[in-house]
């Protein structure tokens, strides 16, 4: 009967495009207009059948396609979050930054600008001592008895610059009045020379005392930079030891969003399949 079918069908059926549209035109001759009616509208009926089961079934191919895809993919997360969890072990990657995107730093950026602020007020008054040092250095012992009062104020060299100039006065004035053996002008003088090697060992120590508040700033200036480079040598250190660990997280995380997407798509085609739709066939 199939073969008597298909002889008919090809005797007696016709089917033709409408110009410019999707449609089909199909014509069927029968000795019985009732018969040929039926006839086409059941081919068109089939037709429709046909072309709905056809998308489904492909839906549904490409929603096994999707499952094995995410198989696979659920696999390579598998394995990556493995080599994640073996490379923090191994390398020893703190709790604190197992979250993080890129390793962070051993020393943050506020810690580094106070740092690099009082390396600068630092290096910035060790210039101001150096100079001033050079140049108390530079003069002679007399003038720089006369120069510290003012370049560095000190109460006790104050104290006895004022001394020495009330025993000059009064050597001045027992000079003129008294013989040269007299015993007071002896005793002023002696007192005089006193003055003297006090004053002289006063300003010495007071240029030792610059001396070492210098070296102390330049060593206090040197510890700051050497903890920025320190810090900054093992943050280096630790970026590269740590990079595999956050490389392997950064697949990872692409893997996972990948397989969210093909999650997503999976439920989007199952529920697009179920959906009722308008039939791509009209009749």
């Amino acid at each position: 009967k199939t073969q008597e079918t298909l002889r008919f069908l090809r005797a007696n059926l016709v089917l033709n495009t409408v110009r410019n549209t999707s449609l089909i035109e199909i014509t069927v001759y029968s000795d019985k207009a009732e018969e040929a009616a039926q006839l086409a509208n059941e081919i068109a009926e089939t037709y429709r059948s046909y072309r709905e089961s056809k998308r489904a079934s492909l839906t549904e191919n490409g929603i096994k396609a999707l499952q094995e895809s995410w198989k696979e993919q659920r696999e390579l997360i598998h394995q990556a979050q493995t080599n994640v969890d073996y490379l923090r072990e191994t390398l020893q990657i703190p709790e604190s930054v197992v979250n993080a995107d890129v390793p962070t730093t051993l020393m943050s950026s506020d810690s580094l600008r106070r740092i690099e602020s009082l390396r600068l007020e630092g290096r910035a008054e060790l210039t101001r001592e150096q100079t001033l040092l050079a140049r108390l250095l530079q003069y002679t012992p007399a003038d720089l008895v006369q120069a510290l009062p003012t370049a560095v104020p000190d109460q006790h060299l104050t104290s006895l610059l004022e001394q020495k100039t009330m025993v000059d006065q009064k050597l001045v004035a027992a000079e003129k009045e008294l013989g040269t053996n007299n015993v007071d002008l002896l005793a002023l003088k002696a007192q005089e020379a006193s003055l003297d090697t006090e004053i002289a060992q006063r300003a010495k120590g007071i240029v030792l005392g610059l001396q070492a508040k210098a070296d102390s700033a330049s060593n206090a200036v040197a510890d700051l930079e050497h903890q920025v480079e320190i810090a900054t040598s093992n943050d280096i250190a630790k970026a590269t030891q740590s990079r595999p660990y956050f490389d392997a997280k950064h697949k990872l995380d692409e893997l996972m969003t990948f397989g969210k997407i093909l999650m997503m798509k999976i439920a989007s085609e199952k529920t697009d399949l179920q959906i009722p739709k308008t039939t791509m066939v009209e009749i």
